[in-house]
This record gives C-alpha cells, structure tokens and sequence, in this order.
C-alpha cells in the first residue's frame, strides 16, 4: 500500500518553457516595437500659414 508517485519537476517539463516563453516573446517583441516607434517618429509637417490673410488654400 507504500506507493511512491515520481512526479517531474515542473522547470524540467518543455511545455511549461513553451507556455511561458512565447508570450514573453511576444512582450519583449511588442516592447521592442514601441521602443522602435518612438525614436523613430515621422516629423509632423504643418501646412504653410498665410500671414496676408488670404483664405484660398
């Protein structure tokens, strides 16, 4: 009735690195996006302004 159960340590299971190593993944990749999009920002380029006071643009 003395029965040992062997069970795996969970860090020695490859489907637990699976499931939470793609989501980080996907973190660090969105991070990384973000990080990207701002230093590269386009530069916002406004229309001339017409000091004459001309209305016909």
């Amino acid at each position: 009735m003395n029965q040992q159960v062997e069970t795996e340590k969970w860090y020695r299971i490859p489907m637990v690195w699976l499931m939470i190593g793609l989501p980080m993944v996907a973190v660090v990749a969105s991070l990384t996006t973000v990080v990207i999009a701002y230093k590269n920002a386009p530069q916002v380029i406004s229309a001339p302004s017409s000091t004459s006071g001309d209305s016909n643009h």
